[in-house]
């Protein structure tokens, strides 16, 4: 079963904020796989994920990407907040290494 993540990056605590989606969050800071996010990781230094969560399906994560991106700053950072206070680059696990 293919798993899909709705995400935000940043490049330190209150900083420029990046949401996207994707099947493999260890690729999206270490190989930086999207072109939007290729050119905003070189012009801010985009480096830890600190926020994210699953979905079963693209259209799950699809829409809540679109939710987050309609979100004002403020409340981005609540969320963020709300799970991880210090801004720590969250530690990611591909679900097929679970299961090995």
């Amino acid at each position: 079963m293919e798993h899909f993540y709705t995400y935000i990056v940043t490049n330190k605590k209150n900083g420029v904020l990046y949401t996207g989606i994707t099947t493999d969050l260890d690729k999206v800071i270490e190989e930086k796989e999207f072109s939007l996010l290729s050119e905003t990781s070189r012009l801010f230094d985009i480096n830890r994920i600190v926020w994210f969560e699953e979905f079963g399906t693209e259209q799950e994560a699809f829409f809540r990407e679109s939710e987050l991106n309609s979100w004002n700053r403020i409340k981005k950072i609540d969320l963020i907040e709300s799970l991880n206070p210090d801004w720590e680059n969250l530690p990611v696990q591909s679900p097929s290494s679970d299961s090995q």
